[in-house]
């Protein structure tokens, strides 16, 4: 099996030669079959029709696709479920098979946890952060991942072995990592204009209108939180919504307008359940438009913009970026 190279400084073709030379060339006793096939190609091809039907095949490719996709804490039942599911297809098809899951209860059940791997999380972000075609020149995905062993081809253990979504949420260097590259690094959150290009970030592509009374704060932190985080605002408390809030309403941090000598006071839920000032405060922020998304003033569009980005580096800067649940 070979791979044409293409040339100096055109790399490889992505389509692979299977030729005949040191291949086989009878058949070959495999699952109780015998295999035949010119090539390996034709091999593989033959075989894999007759493996997928195969006992242990039955019993595991199905939890192998739940579990390496969708779900790290899979119970007995939801293993009964997906086995049952797998068997009852007559044609084996992946496509199928992911379209039913991903509308079943087991996948929307708030049991279910997967844990986001290095790789998972920044696609999850760049996925999230570009609105159109056109912008995905404007977001890197590599440089992001530096630091955290993630490489898409170089696998951390051994030869197949990519770092794990459970290795990264547990991983306190990870979290400082991605913590320190969401936040130090922020302009790639807030940029809403290319140098002598004509693209202009526009959030209004995705935010709605209607969905949000009119871009109203409150309203267009919980669309960014479910956008990113996806947990039905489970997760999405006080002192998430303060912060938030402030951003989006202000475009400075919720420590600058209350204690704006000590930057870096802590903020029970308590206090801002309860002071009065803090609860007056909290509620104007939520309460304020950004009217400015739709101005035709291209300054005050692209500040609107900004106060966006900056609550999406707040939001992904949460541990919740580490994992997904049901709902």
């Amino acid at each position: 099996m070979k791979v044409k190279h293409l040339g100096k400084g055109r790399g490889w073709t992505d389509e692979v030669t299977f030729g005949t030379k040191q291949h086989w060339p009878g058949p070959l006793n495999i699952l109780q079959s015998f295999n035949t096939g010119s090539t390996a190609l034709e091999r593989i091809e033959s075989l894999s029709k007759l493996a997928i039907f195969h006992p242990e095949s039955l019993e595991n490719l199905p939890v192998i696709i739940v579990r390496g996709l969708a779900d790290d804490n899979l119970d007995e039942a939801d293993l009964a479920e997906i086995r049952a599911a797998w068997a009852a297809m007559p044609d084996k098809n992946l496509l199928s098979f992911l379209r039913a899951y991903a509308i079943s209860t087991q996948f929307h059940d708030p049991s279910r946890v997967k844990y986001l791997s290095s790789l998972d999380r920044r696609m999850l972000i760049n996925s999230q952060m570009i609105l159109n075609n056109a912008e995905i020149d404007y977001y890197s995905l590599a440089a992001h991942l530096h630091g955290e062993q993630a490489y898409p081809f170089k696998p951390k253990h051994n030869v197949f072995g990519g770092q794990t979504g459970a290795e990264a949420a547990s991983s306190p260097d990870l979290f400082r990592n991605h913590y320190n590259s969401v936040t130090e690094r922020q302009y790639q959150f807030t940029k809403v204009k290319q140098k002598n290009a004509p693209w202009r970030k526009d959030w209004t592509l995705v935010i709605p209108k209607a969905g949000t009374n009119r871009y109203q704060v409150e309203k267009v932190g919980e669309f960014l939180w479910n956008r990113f985080i996806g947990d039905g605002l489970k997760n999405y408390a006080t002192l998430e919504r303060t912060y938030v809030n402030a951003l989006l309403a202000t475009g400075h941090d919720w420590a600058y307008w209350v204690a704006p000598n000590a930057l870096e006071r802590v903020f029970t839920t308590q206090e801002l359940e309860t002071v009065p000032e803090l609860l007056a405060l909290r509620a104007d922020f939520a309460e304020e438009r950004m009217i400015a998304l739709g101005m035709k003033d291209e300054g005050q569009r692209q500040e609107a913009n900004r106060r966006i980005g900056l609550a999406i580096s707040f939001i992904v800067g949460t541990p919740y970026i580490f994992a997904q649940e049901g709902r």
